[in-house]
């Protein structure tokens, strides 16, 4: 394919599929799903768009694309997601949302659990919440139905009346993100700064430059447990202490030296103490 027959279109993510192999393109990376198997797989890939489909070096495939009527952007549709957990955010935000609707950028299991939490009578002041884990069969439950039917998940008090699942349901889907809530390039970004200049001012900055999906939903959380922390009094979860529960969750680092996190498990946890605590103004427009 020369460079005068390919219309290269600027876009982030879309579908590609053939008999044997689903593949869904983020932001110059290749999710390869196995129909038969639906295992998935990564890697990154230069990717040139034409009227007729897709090119891919890095095994010169040429397969065809499919196309959101409404938009006319190239999207990932919701039927080809066998997951909800362990999915991209950036994929999972573009496949739940409908065309015609207003988007939303944060993940129905984060809005599920924390309107649940936040909505249930005392749970915000349940000592250790987010801290004591849940019953594992009962966190697998909730997990199973938000993978069946992700918008009709009943999370009340009737069904599931101790509130620890449902908490850690949330970290298991931030914890299964396979590129972390903290993006691999802003969690570098964010360890440069000096101990001694982290601030809100420092700190904004850069977490502005999140992809959209990873700001707002980070933004949510933030503010749920600024929430959490302001009854702290009686559920004993201070900023510092969901600092702790959080920080490895959502600030992953992309080297897997267990004595990298180690090293750098103070500064993360810091870092994260400045992003809830300042919520309001690190996310404010």
């Amino acid at each position: 394919m020369s460079s005068s027959d390919t219309d290269e279109t600027p876009t982030t993510s879309f579908l590609i599929s053939n008999k044997k192999k689903r593949l869904l393109v983020i932001d110059g990376y290749i999710h390869q799903q196995n129909k038969s198997t639906a295992k998935v797989s990564y890697w990154l890939c230069e990717i040139k768009l034409c009227n007729a489909g897709v090119h891919l070096n890095s095994d010169d495939q040429f397969l065809k694309y499919t196309e959101n009527p409404h938009t006319h952007m190239l999207v990932p549709q919701m039927k080809y997601l066998k997951s909800i957990f362990g999915v991209d955010l950036t994929t999972l935000i573009k496949a739940t949302t409908p065309a015609s609707s207003a988007v939303s950028l944060t993940p129905v299991v984060l809005e599920k659990c924390i309107n649940e939490i936040e909505s249930r009578p005392n749970a915000l002041d349940t000592e250790g919440l987010y801290r004591i884990a849940g019953f594992s069969d009962i966190v697998e439950e909730i997990k199973l139905a938000f993978e069946r039917d992700c918008d009709h998940v009943d999370l009340s008090q009737e069904r599931y009346p101790d509130i620890h699942a449902i908490t850690c349901v949330l970290k298991l889907y931030l914890r299964q993100l396979p590129i972390p809530l903290i993006t691999f390039d802003i969690h570098t970004q964010l360890l440069e700064l000096r101990p001694t200049t982290l601030s809100i001012k420092t700190v904004r900055p850069i977490i502005r430059r999140l992809p959209p999906a990873h700001f707002h939903t980070l933004k949510y959380l933030s503010e749920h447990l600024l929430a959490v922390s302001h009854h702290s009094n009686r559920n004993q979860m201070t900023v510092e202490n969901l600092s702790i529960v959080f920080a490895p969750t959502i600030m992953r680092s992309e080297n897997p030296d267990p004595m990298i996190g180690l090293k750098n498990s103070k500064s993360i946890q810091r870092l994260l103490e400045i992003i809830i605590e300042q919520a309001h103004d690190i996310f404010s427009p």
